[in-house]
């Protein structure tokens, strides 16, 4: 997540040229997938959100990481999640700086994302 990637996707009438860390989140919408930008731009893609996924490991290989799916209509960048909140079954990712975008998932989904920040967050003893 050092180098900021480039990633293109089409509309149906434009091509997409943006910058991998500026995407919060993906979400599915039928056949077609909503991109949301940090600063509230969205877009709609022609793929669906198993394509999506295809598309950010192609294109971004291992820097693909920064993306988590979490159930069948989000995917979203793990860099911006300040927030899980398992009764209210929602996400709240942002900057800290600008608007927020809850999302919401299921228990499951954000016990286990839980599980991975606190794990990745331990010290690690050699």
């Amino acid at each position: 997540m050092t180098n900021d990637r480039i990633i293109y996707f089409t509309t149906r009438d434009e091509l997409l040229r943006l910058h991998a860390s500026c995407i919060v989140c993906f979400k599915a919408e039928g056949n077609y997938t909503q991109l949301i930008l940090l600063n509230g731009s969205r877009y709609t893609v022609c793929l669906n959100l198993s394509a999506m996924e295809d598309a950010l490991a192609r294109q971004l290989g291992d820097d693909a990481r920064r993306y988590a799916r979490v159930g069948k209509s989000h995917i979203i960048n793990l860099q911006y999640v300040q927030h899980l909140s398992v009764p209210r079954q929602r996400i709240i990712l942002g900057d800290g700086t600008g608007q927020n975008f809850a999302v919401p998932v299921s228990r499951d989904a954000i016990k286990t994302l839980k599980s991975l920040f606190l794990a990745s967050s331990k010290p690690q003893t050699q």
